[in-house]
């Protein structure tokens, strides 16, 4: 990651790369997966949210709005001792 910064965003100021676009086709005989979102604890709606609208404003993500996506797996929260919390995709179900 400290080799190649720009593509990572190292640094918390830096997103990476941004205003990327790809698409990407899967190979013959392979179906996406749709796998629906988990309920997130009462506790942590808040935090959650405000991630999610702090990614939106900035770019990082936009709102699909009432589309339902052909593939997705779950977002799931990350937390470590004495840091923020985290948003990660939980590829435990679809991938592989």
């Amino acid at each position: 990651m400290e080799k190649f910064p720009v593509l990572t965003g190292v640094k918390s100021s830096s997103l990476g790369i941004s205003g990327f676009v790809t698409d990407s086709e899967l190979l013959p005989g392979v179906t996406s997966k749709y796998i629906p979102a988990r309920k997130v604890p009462l506790g942590f709606e808040d935090i959650v949210n405000n991630l999610l609208n702090e990614w939106i404003e900035s770019g990082i993500i936009e709102s699909l709005g009432d589309m339902i996506p052909s593939c997705a797996s779950p977002l799931m929260l990350a937390r470590e001792e004495n840091k923020k919390p985290r948003l990660c995709v939980d590829f435990s179900e679809g991938v592989n």
